[in-house]
């Protein structure tokens, strides 16, 4: 095993529960994390030819949230890490010269390799919180969207197939749209949706063609909210690590986190496994086209079976807007929406916000996307998945 340390990647799509994900994993005793998200690729360009205390400086400097919990607000309003504890009054701190005198003691001045660099940065982090470094560590790296496979083959080319895993977070295609529309209205950042409705179509399909040995298991949203602790249990089993009791409750760095939704639920859980409900003609439209691409991957998640539509209905189908489309292109149009931005931020910050999402912006994404799965019919693959706590 490679330095003894085994890597678990975790990546997901259109707001699939990473988060929550990653805040019922990060208090088990052989974990080593960050408290969010880290690319080692995109910070690897800031570091060439630096010493270690240079390094530890710019990680410092370059993710100032993982030392200061009262600055998540200035990257996501929602993220609620100055609002931990029972009491929703408690924040976190990590010593920064700590760190980097950790990093510095782990990471001696001679040559070191991308592999010895990121294993350090997350020991000296580990350390710096106060906590020991376990035997048997389980890094957990948080590289987010599916659309960073480059971050997963440096994982994978770098400690090998047989000390990495990888864990996917997804939830139902529809919802996990609708969930990017009320995010980006809660931003005020209205526009292209393309991304995210890209990442549904291709899902896993990059990774599963170009590492098709690599050992992936996927946890749905839905199965976290109705019984987090069979799914947990099953994830432990995996990693080959024992469940601990302390997983059952999301925290950030040890302290109760209520989570990024728009409303702070906590460690609510559903009395049943509650998938959406597509009620709208056009979420209808959407959910059978998806069904009838990807049957096997929407039974796998467990997702009710709809009908389908035969070739003629579905080419002719895709090229008429989805409902997030629709949605986001009547708030582009809306007077009542820009003058809430404008009131809200101001002329200037309004006017750049009105670049990106304008009525033309929208409709060139609409474009975009209906080109793009028509391309996809005929080559896109279908996989079913294995699921966590099923």
């Amino acid at each position: 095993m490679l330095h003894g340390v085994e890597v678990i990647c975790l990546l997901t799509s259109v707001r699939g529960g990473s988060k929550l994900f990653h805040s019922l994993v990060e208090s088990h005793s052989q974990i080593v994390c960050f408290p969010r998200t880290f690319r080692f690729l995109e910070f690897k360009r800031k570091i060439k030819s630096c010493k270690s205390l240079d390094i530890a400086r710019l990680f410092v400097s370059s993710y100032p949230r993982f030392f200061d919990g009262k600055r998540w607000k200035d990257f996501n309003i929602l993220d609620r890490a100055d609002e931990l504890g029972e009491n929703r009054n408690e924040s976190f701190e990590v010593d920064t010269e700590k760190f980097i005198n950790n990093f510095a003691d782990l990471n001696s001045e001679e040559h070191k390799t991308d592999v010895e660099t990121i294993i350090n940065l997350h020991f000296a982090y580990h350390k710096a919180r106060g906590l020991e470094l376990p035997k048997k560590a389980k890094i957990f790296y948080h590289i987010h969207d599916i659309t960073h496979f480059e971050e997963l083959k440096f994982c994978f080319d770098s400690f090998g197939v047989d000390n990495l895993k990888v864990v996917f977070t997804t939830r139902h295609p529809i919802e996990g749209l609708n969930s990017c529309v009320q995010w980006m209205k809660i931003q005020k950042n209205i526009g292209s949706i393309f991304g995210y409705e890209k990442e549904v179509l291709i899902s896993t399909s990059e990774i599963n063609e170009k590492i098709p040995e690599l050992d992936i298991k996927t946890v749905s949203l839905e199965l976290i909210r109705y019984d987090r602790k069979k799914v947990l249990m099953s994830f432990c089993e995996w990693v080959g690590i024992d469940f601990e009791d302390s997983m059952l409750k999301s925290t950030i760095h040890g302290k109760s986190w209520l989570g990024n939704g728009r409303k702070p639920l906590g460690d609510k859980t559903d009395e049943v496994v509650n998938y959406y409900q597509s009620e709208k003609v056009l979420e209808k439209k959407d959910l059978r086209i998806l069904y009838t691409m990807f049957e096997k991957r929407l039974k796998s998640f467990g997702i009710p079976e709809v009908q389908k539509y035969n070739s003629f209905f579905l080419r002719m189908l895709i090229f008429l807007p989805t409902q997030q489309e629709f949605d986001l292109l009547k708030l582009s149009v809306s007077p009542s929406y820009w003058s809430n931005v404008l009131d809200s931020i101001g002329a200037q910050e309004a006017f750049k916000k009105f670049l990106f999402g304008n009525p033309g912006i929208v409709l060139y994404s609409y474009l975009k996307r209906a080109l793009f799965q028509s391309f996809k019919i005929d080559k896109s693959k279908d996989y079913s998945y294995e699921m966590l706590g099923m």
